[in-house]
């Protein structure tokens, strides 16, 4: 099975998903769960994003390329185990739509992903994503309109 948790940056989906693990784990359920930046060119996204020197474009396929590799490794385990995607293909959608690039060219790049069986939208404003952001985060920018 595979459960995707979607929502705004600071809104708690890796939180979430980490206590829906413990928990599955202390049902001795298999469980597993998966996010962005855990693979080389994750890595990478985020290494250039830090640099300033991707464009939306780029981030379609390297996101993508990202997600290809994170499904590829529990592709034999949708059958067997829960596998938790903290951000699945629905991000891709909202962060590039957000960049203005065409919706049906980033579902074509997406195209080749299984739907998930269940999504969780976590919903909070922009404004408490601001609000919540660390030092430690890189991404969240607060602009004044």
């Amino acid at each position: 099975m595979l459960i995707s948790f979607e929502g705004l940056d600071n809104c708690g989906k890796t939180t979430i998903v980490g206590k829906l693990k413990k928990y599955y784990d202390g049902l001795n359920i298999l469980t597993d769960f998966t996010r962005e930046f855990e693979t080389n060119i994750g890595r990478e996204i985020k290494e250039m994003s830090k640099a300033g020197v991707l464009d939306p474009v780029l981030k379609t396929y390297l996101f993508a390329a990202d997600r290809y590799i994170r499904t590829k490794i529990y592709e034999e385990d949708y059958n067997s185990k829960i596998i938790l995607f903290d951000r699945y293909y629905q991000s891709a959608l909202a962060y590039r739509m957000a960049e203005n690039i065409d919706k049906n060219w980033v579902k074509n790049i997406n195209r080749i992903f299984r739907e998930p069986d269940m999504i969780f939208y976590i919903d909070i404003t922009p404004q408490e994503s601001i609000r919540r952001n660390t030092d430690t985060k890189f991404n969240i920018i607060e602009f004044a309109w």
